[in-house]
């Protein structure tokens, strides 16, 4: 029998989906993933590729972004640990944005088989995924109100709070952060010099310390 990999077992249990799951079930799961390295620039997946597997976030921040028709960059959001993603595969519909890696870290990949039969074994785990896709439409509700009524000191603190997880270090450069909110890099700098001038963070190189979390992030 495969041993256990400690930190996959870990993140299986952490993660929403399977939280709730029986622990000979979580471990079977464990022991079906396969963990991967990846490197900071690293493309884990393509828009439009169909995909067999689904990952969970062991390490690392994996972005979720598309390119647009001229060449820009949007990022969607970060995803961290103990995050899923692929949830695709259960559909058999191909990816709707680029996947790639944000800085170096590890994955814990799952076939798509085996999350087929978990389901088909665990319905509280589909009534779980329908309930977290319903909380990803949510936020993405939140995120397009965001872009029409809060202002680019607002919406640059709230995301890099909310990448922190509240007070805390965030590693994105400028023009990151401009492509995550959707502004420009000028505009962002602007932004990040204010809010440092009014002491809610810190820049330094490659790296931003947020001091007072945003108001609306726990």
């Amino acid at each position: 029998m495969k041993k256990l990999d400690p930190l996959i077992t870990l993140r299986i249990s952490q993660n929403p989906l399977f939280c709730g799951l029986p622990g000979e079930l979580q471990n079977e799961l464990a022991r079906i993933a396969r963990r991967r390295s990846m490197k900071k620039g690293q493309v884990l997946h393509l828009e439009g590729d169909c995909p067999d597997s689904a990952f969970i976030i062991l390490s690392g921040i994996v972005e979720i972004s598309r390119t647009g028709p001229e060449g820009e960059r949007s990022i969607f959001r970060l995803l961290s640990p103990p995050d899923l993603v692929g949830l695709s595969v259960i559909a058999g519909a191909s990816h709707s944005a680029d996947v790639s890696s944000a800085e170096d870290g590890s994955i814990a990949v799952i076939e798509g088989s085996a999350m087929m039969k978990m389901l088909s074994r665990q319905p509280a785990v589909a009534l779980s995924m329908i309930a977290q896709l319903g909380c990803l439409i949510s936020r993405l509700s939140d995120e397009m109100e965001d872009r029409r009524f809060l202002s680019v000191e607002q919406r640059t603190w709230k995301a890099l709070s909310k990448t922190a997880g509240g007070p805390g270090e965030v590693r994105l450069t400028h023009e990151e952060i401009a492509q995550l909110i959707g502004a420009s890099r000028s505009k962002v700098s602007h932004a990040l010099a204010k809010l440092q001038h009014e002491g809610i963070l810190d820049c330094g190189r490659g790296m931003i310390q947020i001091h007072i979390p945003y108001p609306s992030v726990p």
